[in-house]
């Protein structure tokens, strides 16, 4: 009897590794694509009002407030509303891509900033994907995305990039620190010009990776444990 009340809290305990419960607030958002204040919860920005989620496969991303822009001279857009954010899947990875006319003219500047959280209800996440268009005219201009990670438990830092003026086809991945279920994402998009340039960003895509444990190590931690459990039931017997 001992042997199997062992072998269930041990098969209970293998479960439990396998899986990571999703904690969502937010309410699904009502269309594709949404704009990123409704996404992320507002207009206006520290207006307190709730934000949506996209669920893609076991990642679920919910706006988390915190909503801020500024820009000097002339910028498209004049606030967040023209950009759009639409659930993805690339190169089989869940995400989510933010696009619209994020730019600026001559002698003026653009910063966007933003949180939202990305929760696994299965697998834990490992890394984070980032992929962006910028361009720029000119000899004074850049265009910039900084990328900080938090564990959203803890609030620890876990991953953090800073990528400015990179080609089209540029991936960068931010290796976390250490795996989690929930992560909180703060995007920054920078943008400035000269008096003889311009800049501009159409498409950020970002991506999620995660630790899927392999059949192989699977029937591995499977053997170990009916092992343990084949072990404890000839000690019992013994006695």
């Amino acid at each position: 009897m001992r042997s199997k009340a062992v072998l269930a809290i041990l098969v209970a305990l293998f479960a439990a590794l396998l899986a990571a419960p999703a904690s969502v607030s937010a309410a699904p958002c009502v269309s594709s694509p949404s704009t990123l204040p409704v996404f992320i919860g507002g207009p206006p920005p520290g207006s307190g009002s709730p934000g949506c989620s996209y669920t893609v496969g076991s990642i679920t991303f919910t706006g988390a407030g915190n909503l801020n822009y500024q820009g000097l001279g002339t910028f498209a857009p004049p606030t967040a509303a023209g950009i759009n954010v639409t659930p993805e899947t690339l190169f089989g990875l869940p995400g989510l891509r933010f696009s619209g006319a994020i730019s600026v003219g001559a002698s003026s500047s653009l910063d966007i900033s933003f949180d939202y959280t990305a929760t696994s209800s299965g697998a834990p996440i490992t890394d984070i994907h980032l992929t962006f268009n910028g361009a720029f005219t000119g000899t004074s201009a850049f265009v910039e995305v900084i990328e900080t990670v938090r564990d959203a438990v803890t609030g620890q830092v876990i991953g953090q990039a800073q990528v400015t003026n990179p080609p089209p086809s540029l991936d960068v991945v931010i290796n976390l620190s250490h795996a989690a279920s929930s992560v909180l994402i703060t995007k920054d998009i920078i943008l400035r010009a000269g008096t003889d340039s311009s800049g501009s960003i159409s498409v950020i895509d970002q991506l999620v990776s995660q630790t899927v444990p392999e059949p192989a190590s699977l029937l591995l931690i499977g053997t170990g444990l009916v092992a343990v459990a084949l072990g404890r039931k000839r000690f019992f017997g013994r006695g």
